[in-house]
């Protein structure tokens, strides 16, 4: 069972990967479990992208804009939120964040500014979000499809399903 219809996205978002406006494809499967899922999924992308390039104009449009592209390689590499961070951690891959800089003074008033922001590196911490730059480097170094799982409750929807065997991750 499936459905295909337009969607409006209301909340903020704060990246390039969150179209307000999109057409996106749901499907129900019944009596899975997550693995069985992340296994439909792969099948779902590795089948389209078979069919998509089963189309000489598609395989010519491909080939133009990813000269290099090969099909995934199956099974794609699961990848825990927790094993992400020590990645990250391990290579040297910071988290970048903003902090108020209360060691500014203004000129004209000679008074502490509380509003001056500035940029700070810092290794990651269990129930940081992972910004879509460092995700990027990431995915790019492993040069395999990824799925990222296991994320900290507070990261994620009100819905989503808390894991039995780590309470802290959906």
């Amino acid at each position: 069972c499936f459905t295909m219809a337009e969607s409006f996205r209301a909340e903020k978002s704060h990246t390039r990967r969150h179209l307000a406006q999109y057409t996106h494809l749901e499907g129900e499967l019944v009596f899975i479990d997550f693995s069985e899922l992340l296994e439909h999924i792969e099948d779902l992308v590795c089948e389209s992208l078979k069919a998509a390039l089963d189309i000489p104009e598609a395989k010519d449009h491909m080939k133009a804009l990813h000269h290099d592209f090969e099909m995934p390689k199956r099974p794609f590499r699961r990848l825990k939120y927790e094993e992400a961070i020590k990645w990250l951690n391990d290579n040297k891959v910071l988290l970048e964040e903003e902090v108020e800089d209360t060691n500014v003074e203004t000129p004209s008033t000679g008074q502490e500014d509380s509003k001056r922001m500035k940029k700070v590196s810092r290794p990651f911490r269990f129930g940081d979000d992972i910004p879509e730059a460092q995700e990027r480097k990431m995915v790019d170094t492993m040069n395999e499809p990824i799925f990222l799982t296991h994320f900290p409750m507070e990261l994620k929807s009100f819905y989503s399903r808390q894991c039995r065997e780590d309470p802290r991750v959906s």
